[in-house]
């Protein structure tokens, strides 16, 4: 599909609607544990052939069961190390209280307060949501049984490797289960969750996990240690690229890493891609968006307007980053009263339809 080519960054100013929309993409770049979960073909992948004896189970980090192929967009996180941050903590309070947080463990199987790694990736068709086990992950499991309204159909690899798929509403879901390592979750598309059965069994070595893959990999590994990464494969849509005042427009991908620092919320962004024009030019380019978005609507909301100390600037030739900090109970505040209406869909597990008779 043909992309839209993009304004300069004094042709079109941030209106509301678009704000509202960046706000809602910044939560979920800043709250990748609320679900707990550019361009490209949906996700395939030949049926894995039955694991042998010889082969023993992958066990590493979540994002090496996403696959590059069709991935829009990664978000990864580790809810516990966020909030081992007393400030953070909270400043998420008026946002995600306990009592919701408790909602969620007890609809899902999962407490983001104690989650050491998970991460959602979004597809044309699917959604897959991934979590780091320490146990069997029989309470995740025990939660996706109740959500079912068919009865569940089970594929067992081995002992240790399984899928289990139904119905949750109307919307075909699939559970997948690596004993004692990881717990996830395909829906829409289920045939994601036989992809990641595939990497765990290590029966797709042709295919590239996410962070592996020909656009993500041009990201610098640095952003690897923030407890909170945002990633988007290009090319970008021109929704993305207008919001950039396009600078995205010959971005091949783009990266955001966050974590507390006492009060203050860190942000590190990172865009790959031909940038052609001179480090001078590039640099004001952006100075100038960050200025728009600091007087936006979404800005003001976040209290962007009333930061001091501009962003840190860099490019190159082949990469473009910045650096911030944030207020970070400015930013929770302004982030609750923009989404704070979207909490209950957001968090709000579907209700189990009465199962058919026999």
């Amino acid at each position: 599909m043909p992309q839209a080519r993009c304004q300069s960054p004094a042709a079109e100013p941030l209106h509301p609607a678009r704000s509202r929309r960046v706000c809602h993409g910044l939560l979920a770049c800043l709250l990748p544990w609320l679900m707990l979960g550019c361009g490209g073909q949906q996700a395939t992948a030949a049926t894995p052939a039955k694991s042998t004896a010889q082969t023993p189970l992958h066990r590493g980090p979540v994002t090496d069961y996403v696959p590059a192929a069709g991935l829009r967009w990664l978000l990864v996180g580790s809810p516990r190390a966020l909030y081992a941050s007393p400030e953070l903590a909270k400043a998420l309070t008026p946002l995600l209280p306990a009592t919701r947080l408790d909602a969620f463990k007890s609809s899902s199987g999962v407490d983001l307060r104690t989650l050491e790694s998970g991460c959602i990736a979004g597809f044309d068709l699917g959604t897959l949501y991934l979590a780091q086990v320490t146990s069997e992950g029989s309470d995740l499991e025990r939660a996706f049984r109740a959500r079912l309204v068919t009865e569940p159909r089970e594929h067992t690899r081995s002992s240790e490797l399984f899928r289990i798929t139904g119905l949750v509403g109307n919307t075909p879901e699939s559970f997948i289960g690596l004993a004692g390592h990881l717990a996830g979750v395909a829906v829409g598309d289920i045939t994601l969750a036989r992809v990641v059965e595939g990497f765990a069994s290590q029966q797709l070595r042709r295919s590239k996990p996410a962070l592996a893959g020909a656009a993500l990999s041009t990201l610098p590994e640095r952003l690897h240690r923030y407890p909170m990464r945002f990633y988007a494969p290009g090319p970008l849509d021109a929704q993305w690229q207008q919001g950039a005042g396009g600078l995205l427009e010959a971005a091949l991908a783009v990266g955001l890493g966050a974590e507390p620092r006492g009060p203050m919320l860190h942000l590190e962004g990172v865009v790959s891609g031909d940038f052609g024009a001179s480090e001078g030019e590039t640099e004001q380019r952006v100075s100038e968006v960050w200025e728009r978005l600091r007087l936006s609507e979404l800005g003001r909301l976040l209290g962007l307007a009333e930061v001091t100390r501009p962003p840190s600037i860099k490019s190159s030739a082949k990469e473009l980053s910045f650096e911030l900090e944030l207020p970070l109970e400015r930013a929770a505040l302004g982030l609750h009263a923009a989404v704070s209406a979207s909490m209950p869909e957001l968090f709000g597990q579907p209700q189990p339809a009465a199962r058919p008779s026999p």
